[in-house]
């Protein structure tokens, strides 16, 4: 047990050996160029999926061109509209919220006058 902690009571590592591998550094390119052609032979099933995912992704890619341009085209002519009946809107806006507002708030007053008779009855 004593030899397999040093003086410090650390466990002993063991350094492992370095794997050696041999790498060609002059014509890696070429032997990996040769790989790729002799294991590139693409069955008509991988063929027909990979045309399918480059079609549907184009046609993808058109229409979220379509979607952007007419966002913005709509948003440049419809900005005078609301620029010049913002006063109505400002309005319009603000009424809405003290209805709303009011809206909960009584039917929050409700739901806790009905929480309260239903635990006074009890």
């Amino acid at each position: 047990m004593a030899d397999r902690f040093n003086f410090t009571g650390q466990p002993h590592l063991k350094k492992q050996p370095k794997p050696t591998t041999k790498v060609n550094i002059n014509n890696g390119g070429a032997s990996l160029r040769n790989k790729l052609r002799r294991s590139s032979s693409f069955e008509s099933t991988e063929l027909m999926g990979f045309m399918a995912l480059l079609v549907s992704s184009a046609i993808l890619l058109i229409l979220d061109g379509i979607t952007v341009t007419t966002s913005v085209v709509g948003l440049i002519l419809f900005i005078p509209f609301v620029i010049i009946t913002s006063p109505i809107w400002v309005t319009f806006g603000a009424l809405l919220f003290l209805f709303v507002t009011g809206v909960v708030f009584l039917s929050s007053l409700g739901l806790v006058a009905a929480v309260l008779v239903f635990w006074l009855s009890k």
